[in-house]
């Protein structure tokens, strides 16, 4: 059973290695690589946090737990970017940042390949300081 997972997992790397080789301007080092970071799970920070009450929805984030957070990628419908959003169980949905440019276009990417990317929150970081909350996030990406 073991072996078969293996083998399914280094199908879906060599398919997403060889594509990045192909189609992003990497080498195929570099290509394999990059899908091998994205199988263990790579971290990344979530950008554009500060606008508007995201520091207030991330700071009321830490009062739940990992298991009441899911983190959702969305795709913009125009233009390149990816919005990170947070999904609290029995509470709602509000859009907290966006990935940065490099990282959403390898997302948007590997999942025209028709492979998924699972997102979890990773960790906050940050707090208050001299009255202000001053918050990153950290996302964690990996192959489904």
């Amino acid at each position: 059973m073991k072996n078969r997972f293996q083998k399914e997992y280094r199908k879906t790397i060599c398919r997403v290695a060889n594509k990045l080789a192909a189609t992003q301007k990497l080498t195929r080092s570099a290509a394999f690589r990059t899908a091998w970071a994205l199988l263990k799970g790579q971290v990344v920070p979530v950008q554009g946090i500060t606008l508007g009450k995201r520091q207030q929805a991330i700071a009321h984030l830490t009062k739940y737990s990992a298991a009441d957070v899911s983190m959702i990628l969305k795709p913009e419908p125009q233009g390149k970017s990816i919005a990170v959003v947070a999904l609290v169980r029995g509470k709602g949905l509000y859009q907290l940042g966006y990935l940065s440019p490099k990282t959403a276009a390898l997302v948007r990417f590997i999942s025209r390949m028709g492979i998924s990317i699972k997102s979890t929150l990773q960790a906050i970081v940050g707090g208050i300081w001299a009255a202000k909350s001053h918050y990153t996030m950290k996302l964690q990406l990996c192959l489904a």
